[in-house]
Order: C-alpha cells, then sequence, then structure tokens
C-alpha cells in the first residue's frame, strides 16, 4: 500500500474532511480533499519539511514560486532517516465536525471514530521507521497503529492515531482570521474548512482542521 485517506466521524454524519498520506520513492505527502490539489504537506527525504502551495496553486493567480510555501522546517538527519519520533501530526478536534451538505465519494476512506467532546481532539501522527523487512505495526502507548506505507529505500512512513487537547483559543483565532481574508460576496457553508499549523510537541508541527462555520 501506497497511500491510505483517512476522515474523522463517520460518513452519514458529523465528520472531517477527507486526508490523504501516501510516498512517492522516499519522500512522504499530506493532503485533504478540501483544498484539492493546491496545498500539501511535504516531508522530504533530505529532512525538509513544508505546507506550501502545489506548483497548481501558483500557477493559478498571480502568485510567486517563492511565495507558496508557508511553513518550512528541518528534521536532524538521524529523525528523517531513522526514528519513530512523529514529524507532523493531523489534529481533528471533536467539535470541529460538521455535516457534508455536498455529495462525495466516500469509496475506500479509512473511519476513525469521533473522540469524546470534551476539548479532546484526535490525531495522526506520522513518523519515519527504519528499514525492516516487515511491515511495522507498532502499538506502544499513548499510540494506536493505523497504517505503514513503505519508501523506496525500506523505510517506512507510519501513522499512528494518538488523543491530544484542542485550544478553543487558538480555534476561533484560526477561523476568524480566514473570516476576514475573504471576498465580502464569498457564502461558507458547512463544507468548508480552514487549516492552521502549529508547533506541537518535540519535532512535530501539528497541522489542525477546523471548521468555517461554528
Amino acid at each position: 500500500m501506497k497511500e491510505i485517506k483517512l476522515a474523522f466521524g463517520s460518513r452519514n454524519a458529523r465528520r472531517s474532511t477527507v486526508w490523504k498520506f501516501l510516498v512517492t520513492r522516499n519522500d512522504a505527502y499530506v493532503l485533504t480533499r478540501m483544498l484539492g490539489t493546491d496545498v500539501k504537506l511535504s516531508l522530504h527525504e533530505s529532512g525538509d519539511c513544508q505546507w506550501s502551495g502545489t506548483s497548481a496553486w501558483v500557477k493559478d493567480g498571480s502568485r510567486k514560486n517563492a511565495e507558496r510555501h508557508f511553513v518550512r522546517w528541518s528534521l536532524p538527519e538521524a529523525v528523517a532517516g531513522n526514528d519513530t519520533t512523529p514529524v507532523a501530526q493531523v489534529v481533528v478536534p471533536e467539535t470541529q465536525l460538521r455535516r457534508f451538505a455536498g455529495e462525495e465519494d466516500l469509496r475506500g476512506v479509512h473511519w476513525i471514530p469521533a473522540p469524546p467532546p470534551a476539548g479532546e481532539a484526535f490525531a495522526v501522527a506520522c513518523s519515519f521507521f527504519p528499514p525492516s523487512a516487515d511491515e511495522p505495526r507498532p502499538e506502544l502507548e499513548p499510540y494506536k497503529h493505523i497504517a505503514s506505507l513503505p519508501l523506496a529505500d525500506g523505510r517506512w512512513f507510519v501513522l499512528r492515531l494518538t488523543q491530544v487537547q484542542a485550544s478553543a483559543v487558538d480555534i476561533e483565532k484560526a477561523r476568524s482570521e480566514m473570516i476576514t481574508k475573504l471576498p465580502a460576496d464569498f457564502h461558507l457553508d458547512a463544507d468548508h474548512r480552514v487549516i492552521f499549523v502549529t508547533r506541537g510537541l518535540g519535532l512535530a508541527w501539528n497541522l489542525v482542521e477546523v471548521a468555517a462555520l461554528r
């Protein structure tokens, strides 16, 4: 398996957008269907990481290529190639799950039930595991194994589920900042999301999904 699609909640009730995790050669990528081909998280073999606009995003308008990297960071060589430390997390607070109004192809999506609502959020922790002939399936607390995607050099891009606290203050700030940047005639609905990036514990950065409407 070279990719997996994940969503939080359930298909017929409140849920998140669909997230896709994939590997190409020795690099890993994380995308959200909500943003289509415009924005992605890149975790490169070199240790360079960025949450950035894609080449399609640059071509769609007057944007410059130099402006497409929104957040950039680098991993120590040992972590990028041979460690199990989380390097990024996708975080979805339970309070931000919504019913989607539009029709969407949800075939092949792996569903993760929503966590308790008391300020909690589920997080998919992304790590690079050392080379191994067998697929690693780590279950060490506080993580639960979701999937391991093989890289060309024998390493593994491993996804594990954990639970974290979600800051209501940060959520409201991200939502407000997004709304102020929209055109006055733009119509927001339950299908719209904003992703904000925060520094997490250790080396990890968090991509936090927030609903456009309260």
